[in-house]
């Protein structure tokens, strides 16, 4: 009898160690509900999917020198751009081009001026040129796509990681798109890191 009576505690108390890592188990799937909203994420990719397709014909152009003749700045910045465009062998024309922010008086940073493009390849045929400003002496003008704030926080990122790696001692290290997608890739062998 005392026999059973062990085997009875004994699987009262198994019945309990389940009973608790069930609730433990309900528990964390609840956490995990609120958490995971699908919807809310379903959303939120489709919402940076069209951002990304609405900045596809579009290219930022930094260092650009700012006319102090706010009036004529449109002007100015329209034909330095044209002149910077010829220099490089780029025989596309934006179909609108703004300056970025507000104006800053005496500022030594100009604002950068976002251009629209008629088409993507226009886009992609002017970051190609981005070596060419370089070569041709044109300084501290660079140009870049536009990029969604999501997109900005990821090449952020990667290029922190990329400095500490270097910071480390790993040389040769750059960043390059692959498909769109920006990538640490080793200079030297061009394979992936």
């Amino acid at each position: 009898m005392e026999q059973q009576h062990k085997q009875i505690t004994a699987v009262i108390n198994e019945i309990n160690d389940i009973k608790a890592g069930l609730a433990d188990l309900k528990n964390a799937i609840n956490v995990q509900k609120e958490h995971f909203k699908p919807d809310e994420q379903f959303e939120e990719v489709l919402s940076e999917l069209s951002e990304r397709e609405k900045r596809k014909t579009k290219a930022i152009i930094w260092g650009l020198p700012e006319s102090s003749n706010a009036t004529n700045n449109s002007n100015n910045d329209k034909q330095s751009i044209i002149d910077i465009f010829s220099k490089v062998g780029f025989q596309h024309e934006p179909t609108n081009m703004v300056r970025l922010g507000k104006p800053i008086p005496n500022s030594t940073y100009p604002r950068p001026i976002k251009l629209t493009f008629s088409n993507q390849e226009a886009v992609f045929q002017l970051l190609k040129n981005n070596k060419t400003l370089k070569e041709k002496n044109i300084k501290n003008i660079y140009i870049t796509s536009d990029k969604t704030p999501k997109q900005q926080v990821h090449y952020k990122s990667l290029k922190n990681k990329m400095e500490e790696r270097i910071k480390n001692g790993e040389a040769g290290l750059r960043l390059r798109y692959l498909k769109g997608i920006p990538t640490i890739i080793s200079q030297s062998s061009d394979h992936l890191n």
